[in-house]
Formats: structure tokens, C-alpha cells, sequence
């Protein structure tokens, strides 16, 4: 299964998000200007929208200790109701690269996530394209 790139956050600010992404938070396809912040040319200021879903936004902009890559992720990104959580996620650390005073130096800009698929409260599994399944207890259903 192609893999669906999530967003792109550096200092807490999301500066890309394709539409699998905008589909997570309950945006349609033409609502960018809802999930990503811009920057301001003159103050070089970033404005992120004012908007519940990127107020609550839980994506962490750096990465613990060397790590620059890390499959398997998952986390609670969004406090709503109900809920948004990615499992299976992967992440990276973003890096610029520059030559200082004659050495090279590499710094941290953020975090990139990506994710295929994200669950809505403890058991509604979703998918881009408006798929969903109900996961359901069996146990529970044979006792009704």
C-alpha cells in the first residue's frame, strides 16, 4: 500500500499537508489555508489559522536524541471529539545543511510526518478516500 505523506511541522508549525492529511482533520481537498500557516513576507512572522484543528495540533517538532528516522510511530495528534490518533506513522527529522566559517554544519528545522491510515476515538480505522471500519468487539457481540 502507497504510503500517504502527513505534514510537515517545524516549531510546531505545519508548512505542508497533502489532502490524506486535510481528510484526517476533516477538511476537504481545497481547505489548506485551514491547516497550514504562513508566513508573513515583511515580519517573517508565522500566522497559523485560527481554527480548532490547528489550535490543538499535538505533532512535536523535534526528535529525542539521534534519532533521525523512526517507523512504528504512533500518537493522540489532535484532542477532539472525537479523538484523532495515528498508529503505524513513520517520522524523520528535517535538516539543513550549511557551510559555516569553512565547516559544514547540519541543523534541525523539524519533524515530517506520514501516515496511511488514522483512527477517530478508540474504534473507527480510516483511510484517504472516505474509507472507514467500525472495529468491533466479538466477545461483546456474542454476549447480545
Amino acid at each position: 500500500e502507497k504510503e500517504q505523506e502527513g505534514i510537515s511541522a517545524a516549531n510546531s508549525i505545519v508548512q505542508y499537508a497533502n489532502i490524506a492529511a486535510l481528510e484526517t482533520f476533516g477538511f476537504q481537498p481545497d481547505q489548506f489555508d485551514q491547516l497550514i500557516s504562513s508566513k508573513d513576507p515583511e515580519s517573517g512572522e508565522w500566522k497559523t489559522p485560527q481554527n480548532d484543528v490547528a489550535k490543538g495540533l499535538n505533532f512535536p517538532s523535534s526528535m529525542n536524541g539521534d534519532n533521525i528516522y523512526q517507523s512504528d510511530y504512533k500518537k493522540k495528534v489532535l484532542r477532539a471529539d472525537p479523538d484523532i490518533s495515528i498508529k503505524n506513522a513513520h517520522r524523520w527529522r528535517l535538516e539543513k545543511s550549511s557551510l559555516i566559517g569553512g565547516k559544514f554544519v547540519t541543523e534541525s528545522i523539524g519533524v515530517a510526518y506520514a501516515w496511511n491510515s488514522w483512527l477517530e476515538g478508540e474504534d473507527t480505522l480510516c483511510r484517504p478516500g472516505g474509507f472507514r471500519e467500525v472495529k468491533m468487539d466479538t466477545a461483546e457481540l456474542e454476549q447480545k
